[in-house]
C-alpha cells in the first residue's frame, strides 16, 4: 500500500539512495492525490517529502516547484493547520535562498515570521528559527547589519528559551 511504499522510501533515503527514494515518493504522492485528492494532508505531506528529497539532491528548481505546490494546498487548509502552512512557507523560502531568489525568499520568510510571531509568540523556538532563517537571507543579500541584528535576536532568544547547550541553540549558532 501507499504507506508501505512511504516507509520504504524513507529507508532508501536514509541509506543514501535518493534516486530510488524519489521514485517511490513520487509514486506515493501521485497515489494519495488520486485516492484522496490534492488537498488531503497525506497527499500534501507526501509532496513535501518529495520536495525535501529534491532539495537533498541539490535539485532546487524541482524542489521549489514541488514545495510551492504543497504550499498552495496548505494555504487552502490554513484555518485548520496554520503551523503547517507557516512551515511550508519557511521551507519554500529556504529553497528560494538556495536558488538566490532572495527577494522572494525575504518576502516569504517575513510573512512566515509574522505568522509565527502572531500564532506562537516572539520567544517560541519555531519563531526564533524563522528569525534565524531571515538573518541568513539578509546575509545573502549583503545586508550584514540587519543579518547581525536578527542573528543576535535568534541566538539570545534560543538561549533563553532552551538553554545555551541545547542542540537547537547550538545548531542555530553554527548555521548563523
Amino acid at each position: 500500500t501507499l504507506q508501505a511504499l512511504e516507509r520504504l522510501a524513507l529507508v532508501k533515503k536514509r541509506k543514501g539512495d535518493l534516486e530510488r527514494a524519489e521514485s517511490l515518493q513520487m509514486e506515493v504522492a501521485e497515489g494519495f492525490s488520486r485516492a484522496l485528492g490534492a488537498e488531503n494532508r497525506y497527499t500534501i505531506e507526501a509532496v513535501e517529502r518529495l520536495a525535501q528529497t529534491y532539495r537533498d539532491q541539490g535539485r532546487y528548481e524541482d524542489a521549489a516547484k514541488t514545495q510551492l505546490k504543497a504550499l498552495e494546498s496548505r494555504r487552502k487548509q490554513e484555518a485548520r493547520h496554520p503551523r503547517q502552512t507557516l512551515l511550508a512557507m519557511v521551507r519554500l523560502a529556504q529553497i528560494y535562498r538556495h536558488l538566490e531568489r532572495l527577494e522572494e525568499a525575504e518576502k516569504l520568510m517575513t510573512d512566515a515570521l509574522g505568522g509565527r510571531r502572531a500564532l506562537l509568540g516572539d520567544k517560541h523556538p519555531q519563531t526564533l528559527d524563522a528569525v534565524g532563517e531571515l538573518a541568513l537571507i539578509y546575509w545573502h543579500r549583503n545586508d550584514a547589519k540587519q543579518a547581525k541584528k536578527l542573528r543576535k535576536e535568534c541566538i539570545e532568544g534560543l538561549e533563553q528559551a532552551l538553554g545555551e547547550t541545547h542542540s537547537f541553540t547550538l545548531a542555530a549558532a553554527g548555521r548563523l
